[in-house]
């Protein structure tokens, strides 16, 4: 009688499971066509732009570029000694590991 009502709930179980695995891989399958689809309409629209347009963009980006120029070398500059300090410390650090590595790969042997 026991064994009957372990095999009962046993295949009931199973249904259980094949039913939600079915019900779960059907609303993945939507998720996934709704993603798709749904996101292939969204996104901004093209802009095309005329001759007068670009120019215009061109000649008030260059004007930017112009005033921001002088700051800029500035800054590289002031920075540049440090960016050298920062690449040579990094350098010598990884030479100092890499002597580690093999001193230790040394006494293994």
């Amino acid at each position: 009688m026991a064994q009957k009502k372990i095999k009962y709930n046993l295949k009931r179980l199973v249904e259980q499971t094949s039913a939600s695995r079915f019900i779960f891989g059907q609303i993945i399958i939507a998720f996934i066509f709704v993603l798709f689809f749904g996101g292939s309409a969204c996104g901004e629209p093209e802009i095309k732009l005329d001759r007068a347009a670009r120019r215009t963009i061109d000649t008030l980006v260059n004007y930017q570029l112009d005033s921001i120029s002088p700051i800029l070398d500035s800054l590289c500059k002031s920075t540049r000694g440090d960016f050298i300090q920062q690449a040579v410390d990094s350098i010598v650090e990884e030479r100092k590991k890499k002597e580690e590595r093999l001193r230790l790969n040394q006494n293994d042997e």
